[in-house]
């Protein structure tokens, strides 16, 4: 959740080296949520009482994850960052 706040600094900033700073760290802060979001869950899987195989035999998610969990976090800040700029838009357009 920190990294809507961040984006909301970047897209009201007028300065371009604090809006990619902006982006940059909440795509950074976003990936590390669906990394730690993902080693939670096999930890959970494992934790289980007579986990199944599978749980020890496929960990193909967590390298996902950790290589191109980037891309959804990217994607996300685009589209918070988009509707950020739309709410401030409608909002300036509705002041007259």
């Amino acid at each position: 959740m920190i990294a809507i706040p961040v984006i909301a600094v970047g897209v009201f900033n007028k300065r371009r080296l604090v809006k990619v700073l902006c982006f940059l760290l909440s795509t950074l802060f976003l990936w590390v949520g669906l990394f730690l979001g993902v080693i939670f869950g096999y930890d959970a899987w494992h934790s289980m009482p007579n986990p199944p195989p599978e749980a020890y035999a496929d960990m193909r998610q967590l390298g996902v994850a950790i290589i191109f969990g980037w891309i959804p976090a990217m994607c996300a800040t685009f589209m918070i960052s988009y509707g950020i700029k739309v709410v401030r838009g409608l909002r300036k357009h509705a002041k007259g």
